[in-house]
């Protein structure tokens, strides 16, 4: 009896992020794009628990984050992420999302973690 090649989900080199698991191999994912304001205050995103962001970057004119997960989501949270400018202060209780070019400026995404300060 012959069997068929086993195919390997391989991320590449620069994937950092698990991919939604469930018994008997990979369930299926979507990314989807979400519109990060660029200003003083966080922007509110509700995303499925289980996503995860994959890139951050400007598109036409606006600052976009990535996300993926599974596929169907599962019950959401609202995740707040903050912009801030290079040389700004940091408040505590955020974590780094990734870096945007916006020439001349270069942009920081963070995300407040629950319960942070705004």
């Amino acid at each position: 009896m012959t069997t068929s090649p086993r195919l390997v989900y391989t991320p590449s080199p620069a994937a950092t992020l698990r991919r939604p698991q469930r018994r008997g191999g990979l369930m299926s994912c979507v990314v989807h794009k979400h519109v990060i304001a660029i200003e003083d205050t966080p922007t509110a995103v509700l995303l499925p628990l289980d996503s995860k962001v994959v890139h951050v970057a400007m598109q036409n004119g606006a600052m976009c984050l990535w996300e993926e997960h599974a596929e169907p989501p599962g019950r959401s949270l609202e995740r707040q992420y903050a912009v801030h400018g290079t040389g700004h202060a940091i408040p505590e209780g955020r974590s780094y999302v990734g870096t945007v070019l916006d020439p001349p400026f270069v942009w920081h995404v963070y995300e407040l973690s629950l319960g942070g300060a705004a």
